[in-house]
C-alpha cells in the first residue's frame, strides 16, 4: 500500500507571488479566545468579521486587521453547536455551524444575516436566516466554508482526506476530495479553514496551506487540479484563515493570539 501512495504522489511546488507570512498584531479582544473563523470586510476596509468555536454563546465579532476590538453582535434567537468557519458574500455573513467532531449531528446550519457596521461598536442581529443542510450518508464533521462568485457554498470536511460539497437546496452533494497523500503531507492535515481569493482557493491545514487556480466548473472540480504550497506560520492551534484582495491573514485559537498576514506580490 506505501508503495501504491507513494507512486501515486505529485510534487507539490511553493506558490509563487506570496510573502512569508508576518505578524501584524495581536488579537486584543479577551473574549476572541478560540478564533475559528475569519471573512474580510469588502465594504469596511481593515476590518474583518470573527468567531470563536464551539462551546461559545452566538456572536460574531469585529476585529481589525492590527487585531484591534471593534465589537461584539449576538445573534439573536440562534443557538450554535459548533462553530467552525464564515464567509462573506453580496453584502451578508454566513456563519457555519458546522462542525461536529462526534459525527452524530442529524443536520448542520448556515446562519445568513446583514454584514453590520463596525462603527456601531456592536450590537444585536435579529434578522436573521437560517439554511437547514445534510448530508448525504450520515453526520460529517466540517471546518471550512467558501462561497464562490455565483453564490455556490461549498463545504470542506475534516479527516484523514477532505471532502468537498456542495450545497444544493437543503441537501450537500459530493463534489471532490483533497487528499493530503496525493503530496506526501503528512502531520496535521486535517482542513480548517479555507477562502477563495482573487481566483485563487486557499485551503489551511494544520501545518500545511495550499493553492489552486480556480477552475472553471467550480471549487469541487479545482481540487482536482495540482495545488502549490505556502509555508505557514507557526500557530498551535490554527484553524483559521481569511482573505481579500492583496493576501489573507491567519490565526492560532488562544487569548491573544498573533495574527498573521500573507500578503500578494
Amino acid at each position: 500500500m506505501i508503495l501504491v501512495l507513494l507512486g501515486c504522489a505529485e510534487e507539490l511546488n511553493d506558490c509563487e507571488g506570496w510573502d512569508a507570512p508576518e505578524v501584524v498584531g495581536t488579537v486584543e479582544s479577551e473574549l476572541v479566545d478560540e478564533l475559528s473563523g475569519i471573512a474580510l470586510s469588502a465594504a469596511q476596509p481593515d476590518w474583518m468579521w470573527v468567531h470563536n468555536d464551539s462551546g461559545d454563546t452566538s456572536r460574531v465579532f469585529a476585529m481589525g486587521t492590527d487585531g484591534s476590538d471593534g465589537g461584539r453582535w449576538v445573534l439573536a434567537g440562534i443557538e450554535l453547536e459548533d462553530a467552525e468557519d464564515i464567509a462573506l458574500a453580496d453584502g451578508q455573513l454566513i456563519l457555519g455551524d458546522i462542525g461536529d467532531n462526534k459525527r452524530k449531528r442529524e443536520a448542520v446550519f448556515l446562519h445568513v444575516f446583514d454584514e453590520p457596521e463596525v462603527t456601531a461598536g456592536g450590537g444585536t442581529l435579529t434578522e436573521i436566516e437560517t439554511r437547514t443542510l445534510r448530508y448525504p450518508n450520515g453526520a460529517e464533521d466540517a471546518e471550512a466554508l467558501v462561497v464562490d462568485e455565483d453564490g455556490t457554498i461549498w463545504l470542506f470536511t475534516k479527516g484523514a482526506s477532505s471532502i468537498v460539497y456542495r450545497v444544493e437546496g437543503e441537501e450537500l452533494v459530493e463534489a471532490g476530495e483533497i487528499d493530503p497523500r496525493r503530496w506526501r503531507l503528512d502531520d496535521r492535515t486535517q482542513v480548517t479553514g479555507a477562502d477563495l481569493i482573487e481566483g485563487k482557493l486557499v485551503v489551511r491545514m494544520y501545518d500545511h496551506i495550499l493553492v489552486w487556480n480556480v477552475d472553471s466548473a467550480g471549487v469541487g472540480s479545482t481540487v482536482d487540479g495540482t495545488a502549490c504550497s505556502i509555508p505557514v506560520a507557526y500557530e498551535p492551534q490554527g484553524e483559521a484563515l481569511g482573505g481579500g484582495p492583496g493576501g489573507f491573514y491567519t490565526a492560532s485559537e488562544g487569548e491573544g493570539a498573533a495574527l498573521h498576514r500573507y500578503a500578494r506580490r
